[in-house]
């Protein structure tokens, strides 16, 4: 079982390698794969630092501070919140893998990612859109 923030269900589909540290990097390729290998492995959904987190340079004393700004971790909650509203979860609940999946495919949509990824750095890439597509 693992506990994963909002926002991660979406980043994970999008992993490619890329990362803001080599730690992140590393923790989160062994999180994608175990996603990938056990659809059946349950998750539950939580909407603060999780474990990909804790590899990212960015958490101090428990909250995100992406580029230096002490307020990343209000605007990184409200994501969470918004994908768990997307997806019909609830913070603290387990789901299956393949479930989150499911939800995703049947509910993140463009208007999905204008809302959620809006700012974020690596929506550029499209890897996240593809993500879904590939499920």
């Amino acid at each position: 079982m693992l506990a994963l923030r909002g926002h991660h269900l979406v980043c994970r589909l999008g992993f490619r390698g890329l990362g803001y540290s080599d730690a992140f990097v590393q923790q989160m390729t062994e999180i994608v794969h175990l996603l990938r290998t056990y659809p059946e492995m349950k998750l539950r959904v939580i909407d603060g630092p999780d474990v990909l987190c804790d590899a990212c340079p960015h958490l101090v004393d428990g909250q995100c501070h992406t580029a230096g700004n002490s307020h990343s971790e209000i605007r990184i909650q409200a994501m969470d919140r918004a994908v768990i509203q997307i997806l019909d979860l609830q913070v603290g609940h387990l789901y299956t893998v393949q479930m989150i999946n499911e939800r995703m495919k049947a509910r993140f949509d463009k208007a999905s990612f204008d809302l959620v990824c809006a700012d974020c750095r690596w929506r550029a890439l499209g890897f996240c859109e593809a993500g879904i597509e590939e499920l």
